[in-house]
């Protein structure tokens, strides 16, 4: 082995574990990033959740609604009826 090759070896002896470390703290930097952006992310979607449960509730209920109108015939021909018995 010559000389340079030596000096090259101890220059990435000493180098590799400190760019390891800069490359594990840029890889938590990154992962707290995601997390926090996931987070985030996850917050707007139950919100826009909540928003679409409570827009659509209203058109859920409204073919109820329609049910309670189906006995006004037979509610006006009872009441016609006990008119006519009154009068």
């Amino acid at each position: 082995m010559g000389l340079s090759e030596q000096g090259r070896q101890r220059i990435q002896d000493l180098v590799t574990p400190k760019v390891r470390s800069i490359d594990a703290r840029r890889t938590t930097v990154v992962e707290n990033r995601l997390e926090a952006l996931s987070s985030r992310v996850g917050r707007k979607q139950r919100t826009l959740e909540t928003k679409i449960d409570n827009s659509q509730a209203p058109t859920i209920a409204a073919p109820h609604r329609m049910e309670n109108y189906s006995p006004v015939p037979e509610r006006l021909a009872r009441f016609e009826s006990k008119l006519q018995s009154v009068a």
